[in-house]
């Protein structure tokens, strides 16, 4: 199956690690324009290192946190 995903903006949580990440990666590589959030900077690092894929450090325990995340998607 192929997903068609340009011009769409997605956001994932948790997407330094497993299944987070993987879901970030496969939107990305069907065309959507990616920005996720983790809480270890190693890992998001690692995540954002991937095409088409940006993000932050955010907690999203933390409504600030959610907040800034939230804004800096948009």
């Amino acid at each position: 199956m192929k997903l068609d995903l340009d011009h769409l903006r997605v956001v994932v949580t948790a997407a330094g690690a497993g299944i987070g990440r993987a879901t970030a990666e496969l939107l990305a590589d069907a065309g959507a324009r990616v920005f996720v959030c983790d809480i270890d900077a190693d890992s998001l690092a690692a995540v954002t290192g991937h095409a088409g894929i940006d993000g932050v450090m955010a907690d999203v325990g933390d409504t600030a946190s959610v907040d800034a995340f939230m804004a800096a998607a948009v």
